[in-house]
């Protein structure tokens, strides 16, 4: 069919002002996400935040040669935490956290001699560990059970250290809010080789079980390791405005929660 000109000028010039009035969109948009990202990486660094100046060591369990256990299509626990280790540690760095890692890729600790066992690969990790100076530790690790298990679980140490089991709680209830409102696992106490080597307060954090397919699916994407990495990070900031309470009730973790 042909289009008389005047009815042909009325559709390019809507056309034109659609195009345009995207084009406009698109750049407040644009302007916008970069506005309240600058924000917010400012408010980490704010000196008054209360993760600023705190030492953390982050111990990405497993790795290498040992995989720890294995969810659907081979997709290994060492993997995993090390992704979450890992943007974890760069949300802490933001805040003006110092982040000391165990690994930063994917191999197992090494003997002196170049060897790897599990038992000397424990021992480099401790060593590290006891040695950091780190205010906090933080283990991640992934769960396995033979029957159907789901739900991420925050351990301590026994004996218990001060401050030890309200630092858990922080992390069991933002990670319950924020990922799993239903998961009604509770912290527990135990007897963990790289929380006792910590020359602070220590917790592992159980992300979830690789036995349960569905909940391995989630723990395998990098959307839903960004979330566990941020309720984390949240989890410790409400622990730390308990005990500085000359720091803001909250932080910008919490603002863009």
């Amino acid at each position: 069919m042909k289009m008389s000109t005047p009815l042909l000028k009325t559709h390019l010039a809507y056309f034109y002002k659609t195009r345009v009035g995207i084009g406009i969109s698109t750049a407040l948009l644009v302007a916008c996400v970069a506005l309240i990202t600058h924000l917010t990486v400012t408010a980490w660094l704010h000196p008054s935040t209360p993760l600023h100046g705190t030492t953390i060591l982050i111990d990405a369990g497993h790795g290498g040669q040992d995989g720890g256990c294995t969810g659907p299509g081979g997709i290994t626990e060492g993997e995993l935490t090390l992704d979450i280790a890992l943007k974890t540690g760069a949300l802490l760095e933001q805040a003006g956290c110092t982040i000391i890692y165990t690994r930063t890729d994917d191999n197992g600790l090494v003997a002196p001699d170049g060897s790897w066992s599990k038992q000397s690969d424990m021992h480099a990790r401790g060593e590290i560990i006891k040695n950091s100076g780190a205010d906090i530790v933080l283990s991640l690790h992934m769960n396995s059970f033979p029957t159907r298990q789901s739900g991420a679980q925050v351990f301590i140490q026994q004996p218990e250290r001060e401050g030890a089991r309200q630092l858990a709680e922080a992390l069991q209830q933002t990670i319950r809010e924020s990922l799993m409102p239903a998961n009604k696992r509770l912290v527990k106490s135990g007897d963990y080789y790289v929380l006792r080597m910590a020359p602070g307060l220590g917790v592992l954090v159980e992300c979830g079980f690789l036995s349960n397919p569905e909940e391995a699916i989630m723990l395998s994407d990098p959307t839903w390791q960004d979330k566990m990495a941020l309720a984390i990070c949240t989890g410790l900031t409400r622990y730390l405005a308990t005990i500085a309470p000359e720091s803001p009730p909250h932080s910008a973790f919490q603002s863009i929660y």
